[in-house]
Parts: structure tokens; sequence; C-alpha cells
């Protein structure tokens, strides 16, 4: 199979938080893959969107204290290894309930000019992206996919006091957080005291993966992980976040914020 050589970074914000920066520096600067191409799926912003964007942006600022995150978040046009990339707005096209495809020029372009997508905060990605790049496409999921996929990063693990919590870097299929893992990171998550600092210790050990992950994906003796679909975990709906569950959470938070 192709080297990959080149990438196509596949966002929905036209921000990035500072460890998917970080991840993809190391990309840059640890394997001879450059990313050349930048497709960002959000829409420009109309004046009002941008209020409520601001707005948005000011109640995450407010919560931080009881979030406990300390990710920033750097515009793409101010990422030093990114300013030769070519930028493309794309508007998705929605596909079932859940799922955006792009549209077939755009994935065409794509994979005729690049080997591999990188995938952030897009949404559930369905048709023919997800096979025609060579490599397919590639992306985070902030669990270990066989104990839990779906929504929230850490949270069940630290609400459920478990000992550790999974990154996975899955190379994507047509079902949620069901792809091919390509690596894994289990992270000793036993001394955190808040549902944020688990959310930290996971984006940090995510910086290495992508770099990671184009490695192995070079080896022609590599193979993903396929798992069983009797073998993967629980899934997750932010329904499942009830005011019962919300007032656990807040409990948790408050004893660890006392044992400090």
């Amino acid at each position: 199979m192709t080297r990959i050589q080149s990438i196509t970074l596949l966002v929905g914000n036209d921000t990035l938080p500072t460890y998917m920066v970080e991840a993809l520096h190391r990309v840059d600067l640890r394997t001879s893959a450059s990313i050349e191409l930048v497709v960002l799926t959000k829409p420009l912003a109309t004046e009002s969107q941008s209020l409520i964007s601001r707005c948005v942006s000011g109640i995450k600022k407010g919560l931080k204290p009881i979030l406990g995150t300390d990710q920033q978040w750097v515009p793409i046009d101010e990422i030093d290894f990114l300013s030769n990339c070519e930028i493309i707005h794309v508007d998705p096209k929605q596909r079932d309930t859940v799922g955006v495809e792009l549209p077939d020029e755009i994935v065409d372009r794509i994979a005729d000019e690049t080997d591999i997508v990188v995938h952030y905060s897009v949404g559930i990605l369905k048709g023919s992206i997800l096979h025609e790049p060579t490599h397919g496409v590639i992306g985070f999921h902030h669990g270990d996919i066989r104990c839990h996929r779906g929504t929230h990063a850490g949270f069940w693990e630290f609400l459920r006091n478990e000992p550790t919590a999974g990154v996975t870097l899955q190379q994507y299929t047509s079902d949620l957080d069901a792809g091919r893992i390509l690596c894994l990171e289990e992270v000793d998550i036993r001394d955190t005291d808040s549902w944020g600092e688990v959310r930290e210790q996971m984006y940090a050990a995510s910086e290495p993966m992508i770099a990671e992950a184009i490695t192995k994906l070079n080896d022609p003796d590599f193979s993903p992980e396929r798992v069983p679909p009797d073998e993967l975990g629980e899934m997750h709906y932010s329904s499942d976040v009830t005011w019962f569950v919300r007032l656990r959470w807040l409990v948790a938070e408050i004893r660890g914020r006392i044992s400090k």
C-alpha cells in the first residue's frame, strides 16, 4: 500500500484545541507526511452567529473552575505549519438523522491529492469518504472503544471511579466508535479529582498518537485491530446524562475538591 505522504485535515471548526495542534505538529516533525489540504465544514459565520459563539465562549470560561479543563483553542489560520495549506469551505449533506456526508467532488479531490484524512469534530461521517482515500479516515475517540463509546470524554470513567481511561485512535468505519484500532493508550486516572483532570490527562496522552499511527500504517506488516461487535463497549448518549446522573457528577466533583 502507498506510503503516507500527504494528509487532508477535515475539521468542523475554524479553531483547534491545543492537544490537537500538538498532535498534528508531531506529525509534521516526526514523519515524512505533511498536511496539504484543510477541509472546513463549518459554514462561514454571520454576525449574529459570531455573537452567539462569543456568548458560548463566555459561558465556557465561566464554567472553567467547575469543569477544570485548561485546553486553549487556536485559530487554524494562526497555526504556522498549516500556513501553506489551502483551506476549502464545504457544506456537508445531512445523512439519516445523525450522519454527515461530503459532496462527491470534495471526496474525489481529497482522494486524488492526499493519502489519508485526519478528522476532528465534523460529526459522524457517512459515505465514500470513509473508503476513497488510500488509508481512509482516522480520528480520536477519547475512551477505550472496548469499554465506552459515544459521549462524553472521560465522564463515565470519572463518575464510576474507574482506575483508567482509554484513548483510541481509530480508522473509521460506518459504525459509531467501532473503527479499526490504530493506537490505544490507557491513562491512569486514580489520582484525578475532577472530570476536567481526567480529560486533561486523556488529551495529553493523545499528542503522540497520530504520528505513531502514520508510522504504523507505513509498515507493510501492520494490521489495525478489528474489534468484534460483541466486544465493543457500552454506547453512551447525551440523553443518558439525566438530572440524577448530573447530581452524582456534582457530588463526585465536590468530593474531589474536598480531598485535595
